[in-house]
């Protein structure tokens, strides 16, 4: 099974009626880790670090997040741990790291990936997947249909990380509050669950009701003092473990723009 990445080209797993019974690529468990989340004019630039847990068996190969928006650029990789990066897959935007030399072994965390995306920081997918040795031999037995198997479907785990959309058509105070309200809202339920304080989740959203109502009753400098209020408090909470990594930098990212437009 062949697939490729802009500068990422590679052959993984067993033959491919092997992958449905094995899962090969598959056997790891991953935790992401935002480590800043940016946004300069119409720009954002987003840093992680990703971590091989030690319960995974097999050693972490790639690393690829949603990128609708395209990637402007990404970071090269520095010192003795090394990886290519790709833009797309099969024409499908994102940003994809291939890890080489030994690749990262259970138990290990890269050195800071990041990439740079024109749009607005979102909930996105990302895709991780295991090294398994190329076979020997190709089963002469598989059907076209197998071959051409999505490998992130058979050949990758998934999750959700925090990574970059376009810009909305209407970038209005008001239409930029509605979705920080709704990113708000889906940090603090499930699957995501990234805050795990509900009283916290209240008080969020009560501040941005406060701004709704301040912006709407013309008033910009009580509804910006409820956005600073909001930011605050997500800095509590990260401080004390309950707003999670990815939800911090999600939300004080399109707070401060929310702060701007009003």
């Amino acid at each position: 099974m062949r697939y490729s990445i802009t500068t990422i080209g590679a052959c993984i797993g067993l033959s491919s009626s092997a992958v449905l019974a094995q899962n090969p690529g598959q056997n790891v468990t991953v935790n992401v880790v935002v480590d800043t989340v940016i946004t300069i004019g119409d720009t954002t630039s987003v840093s992680y670090h990703v971590a091989n847990l030690a319960s995974s068996t097999e050693p972490l190969w790639v690393y690829y997040v949603d990128t609708p928006s395209g990637v402007r650029s990404m970071a090269p990789s520095t010192g003795s741990f090394r990886w290519r990066t790709g833009t797309n897959f099969n024409g499908r935007p994102m940003a994809g790291w291939m890890f080489l030399y030994g690749y990262l072994q259970p138990g290990e965390t890269t050195p800071t990936l990041s990439f740079k995306s024109v749009g607005l920081a979102a909930i996105r997918t990302f895709w991780a997947g295991g090294y398994v040795p190329l076979p020997s031999a190709v089963d002469t037995d598989v059907t076209e249909s197998t071959v051409l198997a999505d490998p992130f479907v058979t050949e990758m785990i998934n999750g959700q990380t925090v990574g970059v959309e376009p810009w909305p058509a209407d970038r209005s105070g008001q239409a930029l509050l509605l979705r920080l309200r709704s990113l708000t809202e889906n940090n603090c339920s499930g699957p995501l669950n990234w805050i795990t304080d509900s009283s916290l989740c209240g008080q969020l959203l009560n501040d941005l009701n406060q701004a709704e109502i301040y912006r709407a009753n013309g008033e910009p400098e009580p509804a910006r003092a409820a956005i600073v209020d909001y930011e605050g408090r997500l800095a509590g909470g990260k401080a004390v473990g309950t707003v999670s990594s990815p939800s911090y930098w999600l939300l004080r990212s399109n707070a401060g723009i929310v702060r701007s437009t009003l």
